[in-house]
């Protein structure tokens, strides 16, 4: 509807332009448009400066949670009993390192998580 926009979803989009401003000063920073967002943000590619030229190094995907809605969860029973298994097989299906991103408005600040502990979780069981 034009002229609205719920504020709940005012917030998360100020938390992703947020984390988009600071991660911009580590990394090259692409935010996902909404209609493609299957999970992922921002993909982002780490920067190096030398002189006065910038090299392009590794590639990680983050994903952004307001720390009011800080819960992440992969899997789990969907509200017909169902396992949501494709939540998983997406996440290990990943080629690339997936960072999760909460953001703190209230402080200004960001907290950056790494998933490789779920791959110990995979090879554990």
């Amino acid at each position: 509807m034009p002229g609205l926009q719920w504020s709940t979803f005012w917030e998360g989009n100020r938390a992703e332009l947020f984390a988009t401003y600071i991660l911009s000063s580590v990394a090259a920073v692409v935010p996902v448009p909404r209609p493609v967002d299957y999970g992922l943000d921002l993909l982002c590619t780490l920067t190096r400066r030398d002189n006065r030229a910038l090299y392009a190094g590794r590639a990680f995907g983050v994903q952004v949670r307001s720390i009011s809605r800080s819960e992440v969860k992969y899997g789990g029973v969907n509200r017909e009993g169902d396992w949501r298994e494709h939540e998983v097989e997406w996440l290990y299906g990943q080629d690339q390192p997936i960072l999760l991103c909460l953001v703190d408005l209230k402080e200004w600040r960001i907290r950056l998580y790494s998933t490789v502990r779920v791959w110990w979780v995979r090879w554990m069981k």
